[in-house]
Order: structure tokens, then sequence, then C-alpha cells
């Protein structure tokens, strides 16, 4: 982790000078409009170097927040309806009795995170209450949470019951939230016959919902949990996979929020080309917001220092 911090401040610094640079040559056409040569040179050399750094910004941040996840670990949420075996899959996974287990429903009402290790990677994993419909406002409220977390996840877990499924098919409000990136877990497989279940995964289920993939296992008799865990290692070191760059450099959440805001102002700045007072605006705040992660605000100096530099004005 000190190696990407130290590799995101040697990027932003190299930023940084060239930000400086490319507002030093707009802040000269505007301080020195009777130079026709400036003007050239900011449609010829400036911008085409503000696009260049605003590619590699935006190809930083490409990154599908692989930095945040080694730093912080992969969100995997757990979503289903009440008593399909949630907690018992946290349990499970965790090897241990991280959330209570009953029969009655709605047992968990609010997220209960455990964090472990799976397959040598980070993973922060999260139980939520089930979905139904209910007038507990304190169960409402856990709900409406378990939806957000599903929402925000890097990986998505729906558990199913397998008998249920079988008699009532799958409640509508679970079926709204699954995803072409959901992992389906038909949970109880010991209920069914083999046959039935078979049927259920890979014919009616899997199509209908539009999943990424389904398995059916049980958490009581270990039944298909082998290759369920296999899967899920394996989705899991994906998503770590994605987006690789040489060194994940973004590890916080707050250093990519102001590598956003400077990529939004670098293209801002290039919108507003034609008004070099845009440019020189936009310019400056990217300096601004790319500064809090150097720790180096704009300097008046600086950039007049690079105006005398590069154009030797005054001398």
């Amino acid at each position: 982790l000190e190696q990407m911090t130290g590799g995101l401040r040697g990027r932003c610094e190299a930023w940084r000078a060239e930000l400086v640079h490319c507002t030093a040559h707009v802040e000269a056409l505007l301080d020195f409009a009777d130079d026709h040569s400036l003007g050239d040179d900011l449609h010829n050399n400036v911008m085409p170097r503000i696009e260049r750094l605003r590619d590699e910004i935006v190809a930083q941040l490409a990154d599908h927040r692989r930095g945040e996840r080694l730093r912080d670990g992969a969100k995997v949420v757990i979503l289903g309806p009440t008593n399909a075996g949630k907690s018992s899959l946290l349990n499970l996974l965790a090897a241990r009795d991280a959330a209570i287990v009953s029969p009655l429903p709605g047992t968990t009402r609010d997220v209960i995170e455990v964090t472990l290790d799976l397959g040598g990677y980070p993973v922060v994993l999260n139980d939520t209450a089930g979905i139904r419909v209910s007038s507990d406002v304190i169960e409402q409220h856990g709900i409406q949470r378990a939806k957000h977390r599903f929402s925000e996840a890097d990986l998505k877990l729906c558990v199913l019951d397998a008998a249920s499924v079988a008699s009532d098919g799958v409640d509508a409000q679970v079926g709204a939230l699954v995803d072409g990136e959901t992992l389906l877990v038909l949970n109880k497989r010991d209920t069914l016959p083999p046959d039935r279940v078979a049927l259920l995964a890979s014919q009616q289920l899997h199509p209908l919902l539009h999943a990424s993939r389904t398995w059916a296992i049980s958490c009581k008799t270990g039944q298909g949990v082998p290759e369920f865990l296999d899967g899920l290692q394996q989705r899991v070191k994906a998503s770590f996979e994605a987006g690789r760059v040489e060194v994940p450099v973004i590890t916080r959440a707050r250093h990519r929020q102001l590598l956003e805001q400077c990529a939004a102002a670098v293209q801002r700045a290039i919108d507003g080309a034609s008004d070099a007072v845009v440019a020189a605006e936009e310019l400056r705040y990217a300096i601004r917001a790319i500064g809090e992660l150097t720790g180096r605000a704009v300097d008046v100096d600086e950039l007049l220092d690079r105006i005398f530099s590069d154009f030797c004005i005054g001398k």
C-alpha cells in the first residue's frame, strides 16, 4: 500500500507540473494578447498536451476501483428473501457463527459485515435483511439498506430457497434486483429430488432472472458447496484482475474523487478552449484539485516563473 501511495503521489506531481506548464501558456495569452504567436501556440501545442493529460487521468480512473478493493476488500453482498439461508451462507463462508440463524423470518434486520480471505484476496462479506413486504418500520429500514448495499456491491450473491422457488416461483421484489452481474445461489437443494434441482437451476431459474451464474447448494449438508466456493473464488479473483494496471495507485475514495474533479475541470478547459479566460480558470481548478493530493496549491509565482521562462517576456 505504501508503494501504491507513493506511485500515486509521483504521478500526480507529474500531472501537476504539466498542468502548471499548460496554464502558464494560457495565462500568457491573456496577459500578452497582442502577441499573435501565443494564440497559435495554444491551439497547436498546448491543447494537444492538455488532451493527452486528460486521457492519462481518465485511463488511470478506469481501473475498476482495484486499488480500493486491495486496500479495503471486495464488497460481496448477500441478498434474498427471508429464510432462504443467507445467514447460513455467511457463516459457511466465514467458517464461524457470525450471524444468528433462525427459522423465524426477519431475524436479520441490519447489515452484518465479516472480513475474510477468499482465494488469497481480501473480502468484506455482507449479510442483509431478507427482502419481503413488511409493516415493521425497523425491518423496512433494514430492507432498504440491503437493497442499497446490493446496488453498490463488487460481487452480488442472491440466495433463494430451492423448495420455495419450485412451489411459488421467485418473489417479484427479489427478481427485480437480480441483474446480469448477479450470482444466484439456489440453497436447500437437499429438500428436492436432484433432477428437479437441475431443472430449476438450468432451465427455469437462470434464464428467467438473466443472472450471471447459478449454483445449487445445501448449506446444511454441504452438497454443491465445493463447486460454489471454487466458482466464487474465481469471480473474486477476476474482480481484482479487471482493469489491472502496472500499479493500482488509487487506494482511497478521496483520492479518486479529487482525480475525477481534476479530469472534469481539464475536460471543461478543453470544451471552452475558444475562450482563454474559461480555459485558464478551469485549469487552475484542476491544479487545486490535484494539489490536494500532492499538498501543493496553485502558486502564482510559479505560474509567472513559467511564463517568463518559456516566453522570455521582460528579458
